[in-house]
């Protein structure tokens, strides 16, 4: 689930497929689009914020273009038996809480300590939500994720 953060997926998954053994495979995940992405680049036109942006985050990406390119870097690197599917989720059952400690823990972003605070509640105002059965809000983040699996070839 960190992947989407490394820019050079070229020598990521080259040093996967050293790390590999003959006819080892590997198995990923990792968020390629979402609401967090969409809360994100709302964030950074923010004044106060802009200044600790240094990803430029652009359109929802064309997913069937991601994927065709991924699979083609695998094979070209290497891998055979290659799969890259796109699979649509859900982050969701938090509790205010919960969702202020999954963004305290995935936030990238190199903030002052004065506006940490404030930059995770402007997440959670902007994350989707419905109130349970129990009458409790619980807040979801929807996304797609890419799911990679690769194989060494065998050395033989």
């Amino acid at each position: 689930m960190t992947f989407n953060w490394i820019t050079d997926k070229r020598k990521l998954y080259s040093n996967i497929l050293k790390m590999l053994k003959p006819n080892g495979g590997f198995l990923a995940t990792y968020v390629v689009a979402g609401k967090l992405g969409d809360i994100i680049k709302e964030l950074r036109q923010i004044e106060k914020y802009a200044p600790y942006f240094t990803t430029n985050y652009q359109k929802k990406p064309n997913l069937t273009s991601q994927q065709e390119e991924l699979r083609s870097l695998l094979k070209d690197i290497g891998f055979e038996s290659v799969v890259c599917q796109v699979k649509t989720g859900r982050f969701d059952d938090y509790t205010k809480e919960d969702l202020e400690g999954f963004l305290i823990s995935i936030n990238p972003f190199k903030l002052p300590n004065h506006l940490q605070k404030e930059f995770i509640s402007d997440h959670i105002d902007r994350a989707d939500s419905v109130i349970d059965a129990n009458g409790i809000r619980k807040y979801y983040l929807d996304h797609d994720l890419f799911v990679i699996h690769g194989r060494k070839r065998n050395s033989t």
